[in-house]
């Protein structure tokens, strides 16, 4: 089943996902907010459970979810490389963040990202899965 996400502004979608959260982990992230990259990010300050049948466990330290919302597109850029821009800079925001905590390597902590852009495989990409 495929849904039209792009006819929902970033609030709706962020709703969308905190309720498809709260209902698969029992209690929603704190409310989204605009980190310092101008990312929207949520977050879980405890420890998250996943139900048993998605097979991840539980996981500890502080999840961070973001929700990059494709609005529209530029001629120049696929969706895919408007995503990976975006978790690059994600990336790069979380490792400043850590540094400028003092930590020298990353502390525990889990990313869980959430678009609504239709990504694409190429032809080579699959061939080199079989």
């Amino acid at each position: 089943m495929q849904y039209d996400l792009t006819r929902m502004g970033p609030g709706q979608f962020e709703r969308l996902i905190t309720m498809i959260l709260t209902r698969i982990l029992g209690s929603p992230p704190s409310g989204f907010e605009t980190d310092t990259d101008n990312e929207r990010v949520a977050r879980y300050r405890q420890s998250v459970v996943w139900p048993s049948d998605l097979g991840y466990g539980s996981w500890s330290g502080r999840t961070f979810i973001f929700a990059p919302f494709l609005q529209r597109i530029l001629a120049s850029q696929t969706p895919n490389d408007w995503l990976k821009g975006h978790i690059t800079a994600i990336l790069r925001t979380r490792q400043k963040q850590w540094a400028d905590e003092g930590h020298r390597t990353a502390p525990r902590e889990n990313l869980v990202i959430a678009s609504n852009a239709l990504l694409t495989v190429s032809e080579a990409a699959l061939a080199t899965e079989s």
